[in-house]
């Protein structure tokens, strides 16, 4: 956890609930809705909160997933616009980016809600082809994203790398939906290998991430990363320097007071 520098449960319940979420559009009604109250037992007083009770009310009657639903990082990106001229909601979701499902804070997956809801694999629940899932080694890159963070969940952290793999191992997305998954899965690979204590084979994946997605919304966080692993290294000079790096990435958030926070720490200045 000190290594990743993330542990926030506000990311645990955007990752819990997200995968409630999967679950309803799936038609796997029962993981949803233990899912749904799980988030709620375990954060019951976080802004997406009410978004969760309505989830679990509707899956409750049997309805499907509301197709009209705004995705969970939509839904955060408005309420942070819309509550900008208080400051309230914003300082807490803020530094969230609109693709940070791409962020799903890897390392935290073993904290908080996400314990209570070790959801069975995929491949294990009898997926008819009606819901649009496939076996496992057609599934599209999105089901396969999906299915790593549910991996992951239950301590599986090599089957989540292995699937995250095969995204980007894909030759030819369908659309250009489908094809963003490629960003979230090399990021979120390059975590994986961090929780698991694979500190240098972390920031190869993480570079290869930055070569990849220069422009990436997540480049600070990964510049983040790979300063800890150098830190955790003792190699002050190269943690310092990737600190710096992420620092001056726009916009200035909590990830930028991190950063400076974590060089002061090292330098004294």
């Amino acid at each position: 956890r000190e290594l990743l520098g993330e542990g926030g449960s506000k990311e645990n319940a955007v990752e819990l609930l997200t995968v409630a979420e999967y679950y309803y559009r799936m038609n796997k009604t029962d993981y949803a809705i233990y899912g749904f109250e799980a988030f709620l037992r375990n954060y019951p007083t976080h802004g997406l909160a009410e978004r969760a009770r309505k989830m679990l009310q509707s899956a409750k009657t049997g309805a499907p997933y509301p197709i009209d639903a705004l995705s969970i990082e939509d839904e955060l990106a408005q309420r942070a616009d819309a509550s900008s001229l208080t400051g309230s909601f914003a300082t807490t979701f803020a530094d969230k980016s609109s693709s940070d499902f791409t962020a799903p804070n890897m390392g935290s997956f073993d904290a908080g809600g996400m314990d209570d809801f070790a959801a069975p694999a995929l491949d294990d629940m009898g997926m008819d082809a009606g819901m649009g899932a496939t076996p496992a080694g057609n599934m599209l890159p999105s089901q396969q994203y999906y299915e790593a963070l549910n991996l992951f969940s239950q301590g599986n952290i090599q089957g989540a790398i292995d699937l995250f793999e095969k995204i980007i191992q894909t030759k030819s997305f369908p659309n250009a939906s489908e094809s963003q998954f490629l960003e979230k899965a090399m990021f979120d690979q390059a975590r994986a290998y961090l929780k698991s204590g694979k500190g240098d084979t972390a920031v190869e994946k993480f570079s290869l991430f930055l070569k990849k997605f220069p422009r990436s919304a997540l480049q600070k966080k990964a510049w983040l990363h790979i300063g800890e692993v150098y830190e955790a290294k003792k190699d002050k000079q190269r943690a310092v320097s990737c600190y710096d790096r992420a620092a001056k990435i726009p916009p200035d958030d909590k990830d930028s007071v991190t950063a400076r926070n974590k060089i002061k720490a090292l330098t004294g200045r």
